[in-house]
């Protein structure tokens, strides 16, 4: 039975993620385009520029962050993603690990990973 809880966790994160949209840095899960409206409400608040999901084994979902992005660019060092994407910029630090509790309260589980975010003006990614 555990394992199929597993099953069910993991195929409704799979498909929250293909309907999440980012508000003001809080997940919300967004109506798809269909004839019947759907309810829009937050779950959590406080993500900085969310990459990807997971539930851990204690039920809670972790989210990695990409962080605030920053200057430091490789251009010139290394190939770049082009225009109008990248090139990216980043810091050495500000990407984290955050856990959201089944009451939506995010913590911090780890925040020194290096932070990249693609070019000003696209501002933050976006998980669609």
């Amino acid at each position: 039975m555990k394992r199929r809880e597993t099953e069910i966790k993991e195929t409704c994160v799979t498909c929250a993620v293909s309907s999440v949209s980012l508000v003001d840095s809080a997940v919300a899960v967004g109506p798809q385009p269909t004839s019947a409206s759907a309810i829009v409400s937050v779950f959590a608040t406080g993500l900085n520029n969310p990459r990807g999901l997971k539930f851990g084994p204690d039920g809670n979902l972790y989210v990695a962050e990409g962080g605030p992005g920053g200057t430091v660019s490789t251009v010139g060092l290394c190939d770049q993603v082009p225009a109008p994407v990248g090139p990216y910029t980043g810091s050495a630090t500000g990407g984290r690990i955050s856990k959201i509790d089944t009451n939506g309260v995010r913590t911090t589980v780890v925040d020194t990973f290096p932070s990249s975010q693609t070019v000003p003006r696209k501002s933050s990614l976006t998980l669609l």
